[in-house]
């Protein structure tokens, strides 16, 4: 068993963030494997490593929703005031197209 163990705190420290950060964000979404040994965090520095390999591969991966967005086929809302949520659409000649925002 070679790969170093470290705590919430540890990797907090190594990343300028807080305990917290670590523990409701990274872990609780699932970016950051950790396991719990009694009340308290384990986290596996490989997992850490894991972790920044993923961070790195999803930066160089370019953001097909931002460049493939169905919504590119919607014009622009029909005036100023009408809400951000109601659109022009050419698919549907030009009516409105009426729904609630994501």
């Amino acid at each position: 068993m070679d790969d170093e163990i470290l705590t919430v705190d540890e990797v907090a420290e190594r990343f300028n963030v807080s305990a917290q950060t670590i523990r409701e964000s990274w872990i609780a979404s699932g970016k950051l494997k950790a396991g719990r040994i009694g009340r308290r965090y384990a986290i596996r520095a490989s997992d850490v490593e894991a972790m920044l390999d993923e961070a790195v591969a999803d930066r160089q991966t370019p953001n097909k929703d931002l460049f493939n967005d169905p919504g590119e086929r919607l014009g622009r809302a029909a005036n100023a005031d009408t809400p951000a949520h109601v659109w022009s659409s050419e698919d549907a000649g030009g009516e409105l197209i009426h729904g609630t925002p994501d």
